[in-house]
């Protein structure tokens, strides 16, 4: 991202994407399936919390995905992201030039997710 575009509009499109994550993997895990999800290879099918539930019956490669990025392991993402971005926004902050360069760039990276996402502006690409 280049030194001259400002970072306070892509930490909003960041905290606003992040927020839609959250509230989508919270509405997941309130179902009856639970926040954590399980592959049964033997079965060939995702389960949910119980480990008794089954979710969908899939493929391999497709089963495997989904169960790996149940709505705990989102929720947990966004929070570690969320805690990436003000450890930016401290870096901004300081005096640091470096610190500064890091912290645009790792924005920039964080954003990258997103690049399809119609608010998401060029600029910010790393």
């Amino acid at each position: 991202m280049r030194e001259d575009v400002s970072v306070e509009g892509l930490v909003v499109f960041l905290r606003a994407r992040l927020g839609e994550d959250e509230a989508d993997a919270r509405v997941a895990g309130s179902s009856l399936h639970g926040r954590n999800w399980w592959w049964s290879q033997s079965g060939r099918f995702v389960a949910g919390s119980s480990k008794e539930t089954r979710m969908a019956q899939l493929d391999v490669e497709l089963g495997r995905h989904i169960a790996r990025h149940d709505p705990g392991r989102v929720t947990a993402e966004v929070e570690a992201k969320r805690q990436i971005i003000a450890g930016c926004e401290e870096a901004l902050a300081s005096a640091s030039p470096e610190l500064v360069r890091l912290a645009r760039r790792t924005l920039g990276r964080l954003a990258g997710p997103y690049s399809q996402h119609s608010g998401y502006l060029e600029e910010w690409r790393p």
